[in-house]
């Protein structure tokens, strides 16, 4: 998602000076099911920015039908600044919520 709005991720953690994005909570809904071999298209959009999270949205399709609809939540995190060694979450910058739009 990044690199289609020119920032790929090791070009966010320089610039931004974080250490990632991680995972904090998934849910999933399968539709219909799926296996390995058939053909599928992916369409991921961010579906809400908070102060210091984003919200993903996945939905994985066969032809026109939903196979799959997925959400994430990812947490914008930076060094602690007592503990090195631990993360802590820091603000989105704005000038980066505006590249999606």
């Amino acid at each position: 998602m990044f690199e289609r709005v020119g920032l790929p991720k090791q070009t966010l953690i320089k610039q931004y000076d974080i250490v990632g994005f991680p995972v904090v909570d998934v849910s999933a809904t399968f539709m219909i099911p799926s296996k390995f071999g058939d053909d599928v298209s992916i369409e991921t959009s961010i579906k809400e920015w908070r102060r210091s999270s984003f919200c993903v949205h996945h939905r994985l399709l066969k032809g026109e039908q939903l196979a799959i609809e997925g959400f994430e939540t990812r947490v914008w995190v930076g060094r602690h600044p007592e503990d090195p060694a631990a993360i802590k979450s820091r603000p989105i910058p704005r000038e980066l919520i505006d590249r999606f739009k």
